[in-house]
């Protein structure tokens, strides 16, 4: 049962390709099998505190049984009473656990193994956290006894990829579930949201931010992440760069930015401390986010009513507010509303005053968050 050279090779290739691809490990499975004489496997994660556990990849078991596994059979797995022992590249046969004639006289053979036709199991941890494990089992057939030595020496020379292996696709994975929850989460809150790295190039951008770079309200130059046209100061840019510096940490900062005919749009500026892109679905060293609300013209009165209710705003504050939102000018809002422009300016700083901001994009970003 001695694998070749070439034998050895296909499974470590097998093993690079189920790092990447989480598919790929039945496959795998299923060669390990071959190569060590056993017809079925599986990898799963089993608790060993509650004794529960779920599969992660299997072949050659019947599906009803598997089911009935961790329904029923999994709490009597004899693994369960070395749990100390299973550390990852911990390789243990059926009678190391159990004497062969005990294990044929148990209900987990009769009930579970048996039926299938399947025999002495021999088991490499991979994996191991506080409560649980993960270990990949392969299953000789009924009455050929243990895996031969050749086929545990081979799941021992293996171990450390098949180790290296799961840890990569267990981050791969987590990080396409993180990747695609902050998307739900960006989209869901009507914001664009642009994450930069250290250097100032985009690590990360939601559905939203994509659509202003397709109407060239935002670029990427040599220079960082500038606006078509700022309505203010500091620029898009400038703040960015503030975020970016390397000093002490930067405050946050709204800035506004024109968005052709429509209301222009708030951006928020938040610097990342050293650090802060630990957890989040990125390998590299994020500098700042860029959250830009982009709201539905719709939310717009809706903003100001409720503005309206959490500020204690008056109804003229709330009408010109509305205007506000609209983001054509002080001149423009008093108009629509009918009032004089020196009347506005007293409706706006009263605003100010009650929703503690400094400034018309700060307000509107306050007002549409609320949405």
């Amino acid at each position: 049962m001695k694998v070749s050279d070439a034998g050895l090779a296909e499974l470590l290739e097998l093993t690079c390709e189920a790092a990447l691809d989480s598919a790929a490990w039945g496959t795998l499975l299923r060669r390990l099998a071959a190569a060590t004489g056993c017809v079925a496997g599986g990898l799963t994660v089993e608790n060993f505190v509650d004794r529960s556990g779920r599969p992660l990849a299997y072949f050659g078991f019947d599906p009803d049984h598997v089911e009935k596994t961790f329904d029923h059979y999994l709490p009597m797995n004899p693994l369960f009473g070395i749990a100390e022992r299973m550390r990852p590249g911990f390789v243990v046969s059926n009678s190391e656990v159990i004497a062969p004639e005990d294990f044929r006289k148990s209900e987990f053979y009769h009930g579970w193994a048996r039926p299938q036709d399947l025999g002495a199991p021999v088991t490499l941890v991979l994996q191991r956290g506080a409560t649980s494990y993960t270990p990949l089992t392969l299953v000789r057939p009924d009455g050929h006894g243990d895996v031969p030595d050749a086929g545990r020496a081979l799941l021992e020379r293996l171990a450390p990829h098949l180790m290296r292996a799961l840890r990569t696709t267990a981050q791969l994975g987590f990080s396409e579930h993180r990747d695609a929850l902050l998307s739900v989460l960006a989209d869901r809150l009507g914001a664009a949201v642009i994450l930069l790295n250290e250097a100032g190039k985009i690590a990360y951008a939601s559905a939203p931010a994509e659509q202003l770079f397709a109407e060239g309200v935002l670029r990427l130059t040599l220079h960082g992440l500038v606006a078509r046209r700022d309505t203010g100061r500091p620029t898009l840019q400038e703040a960015v760069q503030l975020a970016l510096g390397k000093g002490a940490l930067a405050p946050i900062i709204d800035v506004g930015i024109a968005r052709g005919e429509e209301r222009p749009l708030c951006a928020t500026i938040v610097p990342f401390r050293p650090g802060s892109g630990e957890g989040l679905p990125l390998a590299e060293n994020l500098g700042c986010m860029v959250i830009i609300r982009v709201p539905a013209p719709a939310a717009r009165p809706q903003a100001a009513e409720r503005a309206a209710r959490v500020y204690q705003l008056t109804r003229a504050e709330t009408r010109l507010l509305a205007a506000v939102l609209d983001g054509k000018g002080l001149q423009v809002a008093a108009r629509a509303v009918g009032v004089g422009y020196s009347t506005a300016q007293t409706h706006l700083h009263h605003i100010f005053a009650k929703t503690q901001t400094a400034s018309q994009p700060e307000l509107v970003g306050l007002v549409l968050g609320l949405v």
